[in-house]
């Protein structure tokens, strides 16, 4: 036994002193009467058993059974809970999962696990080290029993709501769905807006599938028009195309392949809206090389719409962003190997699937594994990945291509290919919100909000937010009455995904005041959130754009005060 427990506490070689520079009792035989004084005080007894420089008490306190460990020359005791729960071989990773997370938590005392191979079952055990000192031995053992208890029902009650919560898709790795929850949250995180410039798109990353000019247009501005000329300079040399087919398929990222270092592509492209021949756009598009690796090279793509030759009269109206600025990336690996890579991933899925043996496969496969059709595993497969890289106009198009062909068979569905296709509604509405096309974003995120999911509800929200949209501030108030901390058992809490959900909704809150002009009613607000740790950067930021906005207006000229002629 002393080899595990100096395993799992080590050694401790520098003793305390006691108060008053008295030695503290390290003597076994010293330190054994403390303990036994104290359990006796405690309503029980220990029953020891001789090791090698060590003793071991074996005793019962409260209804739990307790092993307690001491070491010549140590005046620390430790002390094991054993056995406090047990569970099937088949929950390892749930195991590992809520033990990481208790241990996180703790101070002192460690959740650990143990295999049994004889019958593939999983023991959960509660480790201690106490410090053993004649004046405090009864208090120190009684609060650290207490919180030992306190950790196996912690333990217990993670553990089982997990478990729970995982009933459906038990292949997934609990670590793994934390990581890419925490990752899609930290995206969601980029779209909540603060009074800040709102600078350029996020960087994105390889590789690509070739992205032509027409798909890029109809995906970054909304552009869907019949193209008359694209005018194209590479360096010094200048490229004209009138034919609008040809414009459409062309691809800039490949043409920028010939840029030197420090050159630039420069296109314009002059669009005919479909409704009205006589009016025409321009679109200047640049592609500035910023650096390769061995998979791809980026480009900074900037795409300006300018509109020209637009008569008042006919009422026509430019919508949409006018300026945007995002990297691409030309893959430089062969298209046919990474197709039968996807071909042969997608095909083990559906295998593996069909053997039962999901708790196997990769989070791409488990995304595929129930999908037939090549092209929307493919579709999703490529979208997915794109995503997580923050490529959105990128991703968009793939996406779509799933969306469309899923939708007109989405009552058919089983349960897990409807989340498929909610997944892919999500992304999709993700993609045009980063791209600020907020009418898009709201029709796909809109149908997700009956599921109550977070992260669908997050991003929606801050679509509604950052458009301006009139509902945003009912929208809010309303999930905030649902999530309030009066509608939770007072034992369990407040779950830490709702707390931190509640602190967006806040913060949103305080946004759509500033907006509105309400600077009251926000600075109250914030005045609040400056001692919690999860808003404090927020609220400090946004008491200084308010300040900031009260000293601008104060420079105007009062427009009630009048003037003598």
């Amino acid at each position: 036994m002393s080899n595990f427990w100096n395993s799992i506490f080590g050694r401790q070689e520098d003793v305390p002193k006691a108060d008053g520079n008295e030695e503290l009792p390290v003597d076994i035989p010293s330190r054994k009467r403390l303990v036994d004084k104290a359990l006796l005080a405690l309503n029980t007894s220990a029953t020891w058993e001789n090791e090698e420089k060590s003793i071991l008490a074996n005793f019962d306190y409260q209804n739990g059974h307790f092993q307690l460990h001491l070491d010549e020359d140590n005046p620390y005791a430790r002390v094991l809970y054993p056995f406090v729960y047990t569970t099937e071989m088949d929950n390892l990773q749930l195991v590992r999962h809520v033990c990481n997370d208790c241990n996180a938590n703790s101070d002192n005392e460690k959740v650990i696990y143990t295999v049994n191979g004889d019958r593939n079952e999983i023991d959960i055990h509660v480790l201690s080290s106490v410090l053993i000192l004649p004046n405090n031995v009864v208090p120190v053992l009684n609060r650290s029993f207490g919180r030992m208890f306190g950790w196996q029902n912690a333990f217990v009650r993670k553990f089982e709501r997990l478990r729970q919560r995982s009933e459906g898709d038990k292949a997934r790795d609990p670590e793994r769905l934390e990581g890419e929850w925490n990752r899609e949250m930290s995206l969601l995180k980029e779209m909540e807006l603060s009074h800040q410039q709102l600078g350029e798109l996020r960087t994105a990353m390889p590789p690509r599938e070739p992205l032509r000019l027409g798909e890029l247009l109809r995906t970054v501005l909304g552009v869907e028009k019949p193209f008359r000329r694209l005018t194209l300079w590479v360096g010094q040399q200048q490229v004209v195309i009138d034919d609008s087919d040809s414009i459409a398929r062309f691809d800039l990222i490949a043409k920028a392949r010939e840029l030197d270092r420090n050159e630039y592509l420069a296109a314009v492209v002059q669009l005919t809206p479909l409704e009205h021949e006589e009016c025409r756009e321009d679109v200047a598009i640049t592609l500035k090389a910023e650096g390769e690796d061995e998979q791809a090279a980026y480009y900074r793509m900037t795409c300006h719409k300018m509109p020209n030759e637009t008569p008042a009269s006919l009422g026509y109206l430019v919508t949409g962003p006018m300026v945007l600025s995002f990297i691409v990336a030309f893959d430089k690996t062969d298209g046919k190997r990474r197709n039968d890579e996807f071909r042969y991933m997608w095909k083990e899925a559906l295998e593996m699937h069909k053997k039962g043996e999901d708790e196997q496969m990769t989070p791409e496969q488990q995304l595929v594994c129930e999908i037939m059709d090549e092209n929307v595993a493919g579709f999703i497969y490529r979208g997915k990945r794109l995503f997580l890289q923050k490529r959105f106009a990128e991703a968009i198009v793939p996406l779509e291509h799933a969306f469309r062909i899923m939708q007109r068979d989405f009552d058919s569905f089983k349960a897990s290919m409807k989340d498929v296709f909610f997944e892919v509604t999500y992304h999709l509405g993700f993609c045009h919100s980063e791209l600020r096309h907020y009418t898009q974003a709201i029709y796909y995120l809109d149908m997700l909000m009956p599921l109550h999911r977070i992260n669908y509800t997050v991003e929606y929200v801050n679509c509604l937010c950052n458009s301006g949209d009139m509902r945003a501030e009912n929208v809010v108030n309303e999930l905030l009455v649902h999530t309030d901390p009066d509608r939770y058992d007072d034992e369990e809490g407040v779950p830490q995904q709702i707390q931190g959900f509640r602190n967006f909704l806040r913060r949103r809150k305080v946004y759509i005041y500033i907006e509105k002009g309400k600077f009251e009613a926000a600075r109250a607000n914030l005045r609040e959130m400056l001692n919690e740790p999860e808003n404090a950067d927020f609220a400090i930021q946004e008491l200084a754009y308010i300040a900031q906005q009260e000293r601008g207006n104060s420079q105007l000229p009062d427009s009630s005060a009048t003037t003598t002629p």
